[in-house]
């Protein structure tokens, strides 16, 4: 059995387990679920994002590297040609598995940065 096999048949319950992993990580706010201990990841973040075919709005949890220090309303954005060495750097550094994740794939693994939002006065 290949590696795409394999992953192809171990979707559903990746599935499930991120589903169960995004209700915890909500309903502690992230006092469970921001780390995942035994598996080597870095720290996690829930991202809300709109599926680019299904336009249906998802939640992902995702590793994440900070790149500075505060906690702030964000807006997502995919990384630069110019950024993405530095940030691919960073990103492999935090969790070494995302190098088997780009060498089973042909397409690039998008990296995403977070920015500042402007919240609007209230």
């Amino acid at each position: 059995m290949g590696v795409l096999d394999l992953a192809d048949r171990t979707w559903p319950l990746l599935r499930r387990l991120t589903g169960a992993h995004t209700f915890a990580y909500r309903a502690t706010r992230g006092v469970v679920g921001h780390r995942v201990p035994g598996l080597g990841l870095g720290p996690m973040l829930l991202l809300e994002h709109v599926g680019a075919k299904s336009e249906r709005r998802r939640t992902s949890p995702l590793v994440y590297v900070r790149d500075g220090s505060e906690r702030r309303p964000v807006r997502a954005r995919v990384a630069t040609a110019a950024e993405r060495p530095r940030l691919w750097d960073a990103a492999l550094r935090t969790y070494a598995g995302y190098r088997g994740y780009q060498e089973r794939t042909e397409r690039e693994i998008p990296l995403v940065v977070l920015e500042r939002r402007q919240v609007a006065p209230s």
